[in-house]
């Protein structure tokens, strides 16, 4: 009798720290909504994807297997996720809106690998907010407007963030541009931690993506270029002319771009043991 009272005062504890977490992250995504910043002689929206430390101590169970090494817990790497992302949104010039990660399991009969669906979903649930303007995105929005989408892993690797930021937007002559990319054995970038889309790209998403699908989400965006959907550039070479010390543009590195994954944080869900949302 003795033991069960004191595993039922266990299970209150924990219950009661889950419920205090859960009340802390629900009071700050109950902040105010999205706000658009006029930049680049357009209203630009931008969205970054936190991973979900409350997710990633339930799932990390097997977080030390990921080959990059890591410290601490799976609920430590996700909360210096979150500290790597708002470092690099407070370089930016426009608000950044943040979202909390997704981990879903594949839909019946279709197999994923790691937490894909989960990031498909996370990338979604804006896009689809954006179209709709629901949830944090205001009544206003139009489709002149910019989406800029990011990932709290990403790091800002050129000097001059601002200018780049300004003369790519303003260039905004296509669906979806790559602010942040990898090479992988594809003829288009992929990797989705860093990029820029308009609203009407963002509807024929909302409505042509396929959320049972059973690869990344990368390798869908390349079906869809493939089909037609949407164009996509890269950034200008300009804008990648004058990079940090040590963020030199490099065939050899994995993640290229205005913003690259070069912190060495990794994920509790193991997608393709690289960095969660993407």
């Amino acid at each position: 009798m003795k033991g069960y009272f004191l595993l039922l005062i266990l299970f209150l504890c924990v219950n009661r720290s889950f419920q205090q977490r859960g009340n802390d992250r629900n009071a700050e995504l109950r902040k105010p909504g999205l706000e658009g910043t006029f930049f680049a002689n357009t209203t630009v929206y931008a969205a970054m994807i936190l991973t979900d430390p409350m997710i990633a101590d339930v799932l990390g169970r097997d977080f030390h297997r990921v080959p990059q090494g890591v410290n601490g817990s799976a609920g430590d790497n996700a909360n210096w996720r979150i500290e790597n992302g708002k470092r690099t949104a407070a370089e930016l010039p426009f608000k950044v809106e943040y979202y909390y990660s997704i981990h879903a399991p594949a839909c019946p009969n279709r197999k994923n690998k790691g937490n894909d669906r989960g990031v498909t979903l996370s990338h979604y649930l804006i896009w689809h907010d954006f179209v709709t303007q629901g949830y944090k995105f205001p009544q206003k929005v139009s489709d002149s407007d910019i989406l800029v989408l990011l990932e709290d892993d990403a790091v800002v690797a050129v000097n001059n963030v601002h200018q780049v930021l300004l003369d790519e937007l303003s260039d905004m002559s296509t669906d979806h541009l790559f602010l942040g990319w990898c090479y992988g054995r594809r003829y288009m970038p992929m990797c989705t931690h860093a990029y820029a889309i308009t609203r009407p790209l963002a509807r024929r998403l909302v409505e042509q993506f396929d959320l049972c699908f059973p690869h990344a989400i990368d390798a869908q965006l390349k079906l869809l270029a493939d089909r037609g959907v949407f164009r996509w550039r890269k950034p200008h070479a300009a804008s990648l002319s004058s990079m940090k010390p040590g963020f030199e543009d490099n065939p050899h590195y994995f993640t290229r771009g205005v913003f690259t994954q070069r912190q060495g944080l990794v994920s509790f869900n193991h997608h393709g043991f690289q960095n969660n949302a993407g």
